[in-house]
């Protein structure tokens, strides 16, 4: 089975200091890999779900004690952080680590789903960041890359208490 590659991307407004920052990167092929092993070959979702982790976990402190509105261009991506629950195990990883941070590092979020045409986050995540920056005049900050040991926790067959401990710990 061929691995697409998965790209993302995200604009970051906040109001309180007028920044707005642009992200973009590339899932690292051992979470498509393993999406892929088992989920299928239809990763929007994850990768969805993955660009939000990145930011959430690149600005956890910036967001501690935050209110925010995320906008979601999939609506099971939206729905599952909502409910913070999956019958996906992939997905269901992900919302634990975003539950994690907001346990140690809280976060209130407001999730809304905006179309791909609508969305600002779609141009980064077409390799498109430098545009969106010059339009919005954004800064932008590039890849995100997640520490090994959250990669291993979004892997684990099962939840993994010892390796979130660890990034809960580390998300301090």
């Amino acid at each position: 089975m061929k691995t697409e590659k998965g790209t993302w991307g995200a604009l970051v407004y906040d109001p309180l200091t007028g920044k707005r920052l642009v992200f973009a990167g590339e899932v690292p092929t051992v979470l498509t890999s393993y999406w892929a092993a088992t989920v299928g070959e239809q990763l929007i979702c994850e990768i969805e779900l993955y660009a939000y982790i990145c930011v959430r976990w690149q600005l956890r402190k910036e967001l501690t004690n935050r209110y925010g509105i995320a906008f979601i261009d999939n609506e099971s991506s939206r729905m599952t952080l909502i409910k913070r629950n999956s019958p996906s195990h992939a997905m269901f990883l992900m919302v634990s680590l975003l539950s994690l941070l907001d346990v140690v590092l809280p976060f209130s979020v407001w999730c809304e789903r905006v179309p791909s045409a609508s969305n600002p986050a779609d141009l980064p995540s077409r390799g498109k960041s430098a545009e969106l920056g010059k339009l919005l005049h954004a800064t932008d900050c590039g890849d995100i890359q997640l520490p090994a040991y959250v990669l291993d926790f979004l892997r684990r067959d099962q939840f993994d208490v010892e390796l979130a401990e660890l990034v809960k710990f580390e998300a301090l």
